[in-house]
């Protein structure tokens, strides 16, 4: 579950579980997760807990294999749009069932997000800044899987503009970085 669905899922009020490596564990927990959930030990979906809500934002997961694990209106969000096996599985009417979801932009949607972050309530958790220079290396290691964070490439001389708050305490990029990842 990545950083801002975690957030935004605890903001709506949700009881969540997270699904990390441990080494992230304490990263997730810090997010709000209210279990995290070891994904080289544990198999969440193996138990005989039920959920209402599976988020896969990698969009790794298969509708068949998380199915079972669904309540009986529980719903597979992925990030990856449906498989036709997927949509030739879902009966009509009740029952568990997936759907895809897409981004887009939507100022008002920006505005909103915005003014989570501006009021402390969503955190954009800052792991690295890197030089315009060493760009290259920054984009390798946001690829890496090891990141807790943003990598964000700072463009000015300064890594980051006076006032903002230092690498992993949820500061957003200023008005001179880009982020990367």
């Amino acid at each position: 579950m990545g950083s801002y669905a975690v957030q935004l899922a605890r903001l709506a009020s949700a009881h969540v579980t997270a699904v990390a490596d441990s080494a992230r564990a304490d990263f997730v927990r810090d997010l709000g997760a209210h279990v995290v959930v070891d994904r080289r030990r544990d198999d969440v979906l193996a138990g005989d807990q039920r959920w209402d809500v599976v988020l896969d934002a990698p969009g790794a997961l298969r509708f068949a294999a998380v199915r079972p694990a669904l309540t009986s209106d529980g719903v597979l969000v992925s990030t990856r749009p449906l498989s036709p096996d997927t949509v030739r599985g879902l009966r009509p009417g009740s029952g568990p069932r997936a759907t895809a979801v897409t981004t887009r932009r939507s100022p008002v949607d920006l505005t909103h997000l915005a003014h989570l972050i501006d009021t402390g309530r969503l955190r954009v958790p800052l792991y690295r800044v890197v030089a315009l220079k060493d760009v290259a290396s920054g984009i390798e290691h946001a690829g890496s899987g090891q990141v807790r964070g943003k990598v964000v490439v700072a463009i000015a001389a300064s890594p980051l503009p006076s006032g903002s708050r230092t690498p992993g305490h949820g500061a957003a990029p200023g008005p001179t970085q880009r982020r990367m990842n």
